[in-house]
């Protein structure tokens, strides 16, 4: 009893052939089909989908620069209410003035982060080729020293809020590669320490004087490395 590889019933008087499948001559139309209407589906959507696509982008534009106009006020405020304190000879700090304005010190600390953008980067904010917000945001999250390298990423790919939040610099992409070094060159230390303690007073004699001057030399150089790390972090 052989059964069609598409509708699963009896197909009659069809001889059966080892792994072979057979289809009743209806079902491999309708199996045609089926592969082509997913097809057209699946067109569909991802033509659509694009489309919604292009609108959340122009959407995300739109609010990135109202955003950034909105950061640009806030600026201004937090600036003049520091400045305001420190000519009244106030020392007010960034948890008083959360509480005086009802935001986090967080928020004032990534706006005020402005303050530190070059003089090139407020060229780009004042033509419109990067809000203030982004700004502020790759300032306070990546620090001052990476500022024009991500600003011009930004501006050149037209990178998304939260593309910008995942991009590593290349300073980030090297402690990662020298991370992976690092924590082979632990597990190495970590397993010879292991086997010479173990086999310390199990290990053959002559081993042990063919071994010794390799470890002699070795605790100079570690010796060596430790004192210069202790004076330079002291």
């Amino acid at each position: 009893m052989i059964k069609c590889g598409f509708c699963k019933k009896v197909i009659n008087g069809q001889p059966a052939y080892l792994n072979q499948k057979v289809y009743h001559s209806g079902c491999l139309v309708r199996m045609k089909n089926t592969r082509l209407d997913k097809k057209y589906k699946k067109s569909l959507f991802e033509g659509a989908l694009k489309h919604l696509i292009i609108k959340h982008q122009e959407i995300g534009k739109e609010e990135d620069q109202f955003l950034g106009q909105t950061t640009l006020k806030k600026y201004d405020i937090y600036e003049n209410a520091f400045s305001l304190a420190k000519r009244n000879g106030l020392k007010k700090t960034y948890k008083q003035f959360s509480d005086y304005f009802g935001v986090s010190e967080q928020s004032i600390k990534r706006t005020l982060g402005l303050k530190y953008a070059s003089k090139e980067t407020w060229k780009h904010i004042k033509k419109g080729r990067i809000s203030a917000m982004r700004v502020a945001e790759i300032i306070y999250s990546k620090g001052r020293k990476h500022e024009k390298e991500i600003v011009e990423w930004v501006i050149q790919t037209g990178a998304t809020k939260y593309e910008t939040s995942n991009y590593r610099t290349g300073e980030e992409k090297s402690m990662q590669m020298l991370s992976g070094e690092y924590s082979g060159l632990i597990s190495q230390i970590k397993k010879i320490g292991g086997v010479i303690t173990k086999s310390k007073s199990s290990m053959p004699e002559k081993l042990r004087d063919k071994l010794k001057p390799h470890l002699e030399t070795l605790k100079v150089n570690l010796d060596e490395v430790l004192k210069d790390w202790e004076l330079k972090w002291k």
